[in-house]
C-alpha cells in the first residue's frame, strides 16, 4: 500500500494552467511508493478548467480535491489589506480547511516546478515545530518587521505545515490580532503575516527545495541551482510560461506545460529578445560576473 502525501495550491481560473504544471511535475517525480493527495484551494476556477486538470492528472494515482474558497466564510470578518483580496489568507488557514485527520502539508505556490520526488520533504520530522520552510532570497524583510535578530525571513512559497501544530496553539482570532497589529506594515501580506506568526518555531531546509532566482546571483549557490534536483521557484515578474523568461529551467517548464496541452507564445520579438538577454545578464550571472557588466543599462 503506498503512502500519502498531502500537499496543497492556491488557484483562481488564471492561474489554473500553472497549479497543473507544478502538479504534473510533483506527480511524474514522485518515488512510486507514494501517491499524492491534492487539496487545490479553488478561487474561482471554471467547471470546463477542472475537468481538464482531472482529466490530465488521472494518468496518476492520486486524489484530487477542489475547496471552494469563493463561499468560505471563514474569511469574511478579516482585514483585506491594500489591494490584496481575501485569497491573501488561503495558506495561513490551512488548519482550518483540512480535515483534523491531516496531520501535515506541504504547501505549494503556482509559479514553481518540482524535479525531485515530494516524499523527501514530506517526512522532515516537525516535532514542536510549526512548519519547514527555505530563508527568502532577500532578508531586508527581517529589519522592516522588528522580527527577533537570529530569525531568518523565509519564503512562504513552499511550506511543509505542520497542522497538528497550528490546531494546537492558533485561532482565527490570534491571527487576526497580529494581522491588526501590523496593519500598514505588511507589504507582502500572507508571507509578512506567516514569518510574523511562525518566528522561531520553524525548521529551515535546504534551499534545494525553493530555488528562488535572487540566490542566483550567489557564488555559494550558482553551480548547485543549475545542477540540483528540488523545487525551482520563478520569482520574477516574468514567470516561464513567458517567451522571454531567460530562467535556466523555463526551457524545462515550458517542455512540460506543452506536453500536457497547455498553449504557449513560442515566437519572440526582437525587443523581447534584448530585454530576455538583459534579464538573465541582471538575474541569473554571478554577482562579480554581473558587476563588471554593471555599465549596462537595465
Amino acid at each position: 500500500m503506498k503512502t500519502e502525501i498531502c500537499i496543497s495550491l492556491a488557484s483562481d481560473n488564471n492561474y489554473a494552467d500553472y497549479a497543473l504544471v507544478t502538479i504534473f511535475s510533483s506527480a511524474i517525480n514522485l518515488d512510486s511508493s507514494y501517491r499524492l493527495k491534492v487539496y487545490i484551494l479553488d478561487g474561482g476556477i471554471k467547471s470546463d478548467k477542472k475537468q481538464m486538470m482531472l482529466k490530465i492528472l488521472e494518468r496518476f494515482d492520486m486524489d484530487v480535491v477542489f475547496l471552494d474558497m469563493t463561499s468560505e466564510t471563514l474569511f469574511d470578518d478579516l482585514p483585506i489589506l491594500m489591494h490584496w483580496s481575501k485569497a491573501m489568507y488561503y495558506r495561513v488557514l490551512l488548519f482550518k480547511m483540512l480535515g483534523d485527520d491531516i496531520s501535515k502539508v506541504i504547501y505549494l505556490d503556482c509559479d514553481l516546478m518540482v524535479t525531485e520526488s515530494l516524499h523527501k520533504l514530506y517526512n522532515y520530522n516537525l516535532t514542536n515545530l510549526s512548519a519547514a520552510v527555505i530563508a527568502d532570497s532577500d532578508q531586508a524583510s527581517n529589519n522592516r518587521l522588528n522580527l527577533p535578530l537570529d530569525n531568518i525571513y523565509f519564503n512562504s512559497g513552499v511550506m511543509l505545515i505542520n497542522l497538528s501544530y497550528w490546531r494546537n496553539e492558533y485561532n482565527i482570532d490570534y491571527i487576526r490580532s497580529f494581522i491588526n497589529d501590523y496593519d500598514g506594515y505588511l507589504e507582502s501580506p500572507d508571507q509578512d503575516l506567516l514569518n510574523i506568526l511562525l518566528a522561531n518555531k520553524v525548521k529551515y531546509l535546504d534551499a534545494k527545495w525553493n530555488m528562488q532566482v535572487g540566490m542566483y546571483r550567489s557564488r555559494v549557490f550558482w553551480k548547485k541551482l543549475y545542477t540540483a534536483k528540488g523545487i525551482f521557484h520563478f520569482t520574477t515578474n516574468v514567470k516561464p510560461w513567458a517567451v522571454d523568461d531567460p530562467h535556466p529551467q523555463a526551457k524545462y517548464y515550458r517542455f512540460l506545460a506543452k506536453n500536457i496541452g497547455i498553449e504557449l507564445q513560442e515566437q519572440i520579438g526582437l525587443i523581447s529578445g534584448v530585454k530576455k538577454i538583459k534579464r538573465f545578464i541582471f538575474h541569473y550571472l554571478p554577482f562579480w560576473v554581473y558587476s563588471k557588466l554593471k555599465g549596462f543599462n537595465f
